[in-house]
């Protein structure tokens, strides 16, 4: 969907178990992934519908501790973590300043590529639209952690030309409404 080629990646168990053999399977999925490289996987994905319904501790505790072990782990360049959520809302920019690991763009940053890329558009979403449709770009059936590779992230962003992505995707998710996205959300999540 909105053009994003299908790799080779891993869906891991989720993270609701607790059990041994589900952290120790965990762990060894994890543990190919790295060992396997890029050119083994593109990402793993890990759903964990245990936070489904508190984005508040998603964003403000786990992301923060997902970027704080990274960084320990001195891996920030090696690997890159994006969050994914039910109830994904971008946080304010001041938030975004110090905490900009695994977020969407702020509005005023989307609004600057938007002007550049679909003048049109721009002029066409206040500050609230671009709100609401960047963090739908961030939405899914159920809180979800996509660990990739810093390399091919980077590649990705200049390979591509960010600014248009950005705007062909808030061009085609304007057009489709926020109540059809909304229906579409709740479809979803329903299964």
């Amino acid at each position: 969907c909105f053009g994003v080629v299908k790799e080779k990646g891993i869906c891991n168990e989720n993270l609701n178990g607790g059990e041994p053999g589900v952290r120790s399977r965990r762990r060894a999925s994890w543990d190919g992934f790295r060992r396997a490289g890029p050119g083994g996987y593109s990402s793993i994905l890990v759903a964990c519908p245990a936070f489904d319904g508190d984005f508040e501790r998603w964003t403000r505790e786990i992301f923060p501790a997902l970027e704080a072990t990274l960084l320990a782990a001195e891996a920030s360049r090696e690997l890159a973590i994006v969050c994914f959520h039910p109830d994904y809302a971008t946080p304010d920019p001041e938030w975004l300043a110090t905490h900009r690991f695994g977020h969407m763009y702020a509005p005023p940053t989307l609004r600057r590529w938007l002007e550049d890329a679909d003048a049109d558009l721009a002029g066409a979403l206040d500050d609230d639209d671009l709100q609401y449709l960047g963090s739908y770009m961030r939405r899914t059936p159920v809180a979800t952690i996509n660990v990739l590779w810093s390399a091919q992230l980077e590649a990705a962003e200049r390979k591509r030309e960010s600014k248009a992505l950005y705007a062909r995707n808030l061009r085609r998710l304007h057009g489709e409404g926020r109540g059809a996205l909304e229906e579409a959300a709740r479809r979803e999540r329903r299964g």
